[in-house]
């Protein structure tokens, strides 16, 4: 085992372990910090959230297209109509929470 190995074992942290220290961190940041920082985090966070409902259908459609579409010669049908009814469905979805 080299330095650059155990360094790395001697850092890792789990995952929900640092969820948890970035919610705890986050509420005592928003207890202390003024209104104008916390506004920009805000913001941050909606547009990210956009982006994230935009890219995530494109994302899924992106690797679940080839795949279904080297299934069988007629699976482009159901391909196209699926992802219309999952698209369309989406849009509806986020139009009804806004």
């Amino acid at each position: 085992m080299n330095k650059g190995e155990y360094y790395h074992e001697f850092l890792y942290i789990p995952l929900v372990v640092k969820l948890i220290l970035a919610v705890t961190l986050g509420i005592i940041l928003g207890s202390f910090l003024p209104t104008s920082i916390i506004r920009g985090f805000v913001t941050f966070s909606s547009i990210f959230s956009s982006f994230l409902g935009f890219a995530i259908p494109l994302i899924i459609v992106g690797f679940i297209v080839p795949g279904i579409s080297q299934v069988s010669n007629n699976a482009g049908k159901l391909l196209g109509l699926s992802t219309g009814v999952a698209y369309v469905s989406h849009l509806s979805l986020e139009h009804s929470l806004s």
